[in-house]
């Protein structure tokens, strides 16, 4: 069962991992905090019997195995297996291109709904963050990429439906 202290020591070991990586102009912390916030809605809309307290820790360590050196059983001796699958579900796999490691990683998320809650998390932070910086480029491939995005991760019908309206939306603003 993750608490408040985990959630911090979430936090404390993704900005020490993430080091001086960058979102654009920013710290990439600002990233972090915009995937957890954006995660909290979404687990308040959808699954809100879902442990938050795991749900903020995954947020915030969802980018540290797919871009830093930390290790899967890093995550499961800081936060246990539940947080650390989370992580690992929503961390690309090897490919030669974007389109390659995407398409390995899906289906590892749709069999996580956890997973796909912080993927969403991702997805909608990152398109609102272009929308926001004018990023035209971003915004593209997102644009580009949401069909197959959706043929692999959205079931009609589940709890998560009001979101993918929500990213449909902020895609075809």
């Amino acid at each position: 069962m993750a608490s408040v202290d985990s959630v911090m020591n979430a936090v404390e070991f993704a900005k020490e991992k993430h080091g001086n990586q960058r979102y654009g102009d920013l710290p990439y912390l600002f990233h972090l905090h915009s995937v957890a916030w954006q995660a909290e809605i979404i687990r308040l809309k959808c699954l809100p019997t879902c442990d938050r307290h795991v749900i903020f820790c995954a947020a915030y360590l969802h980018d540290v195995l797919e871009d830093t050196d930390a290790k899967y059983s890093d995550l499961v001796s800081g936060w246990g297996e539940e947080v650390a699958e989370i992580v690992y579900a929503v961390t690309d796999e090897l490919g030669r291109n974007r389109t390659e490691r995407k398409a390995k990683t899906y289906p590892k998320i749709v069999g996580n709904k956890q997973a796909l809650l912080i993927k969403l998390a991702d997805r909608i932070a990152n398109v609102k963050h272009a929308i926001e910086q004018g990023n035209n480029q971003i915004l593209k491939m997102y644009r580009r990429e949401q069909e197959e995005f959706a043929l692999h991760l959205r079931m009609t019908g589940n709890q998560f439906e009001p979101i993918w309206n929500e990213l449909e939306r902020l895609l075809n603003g």
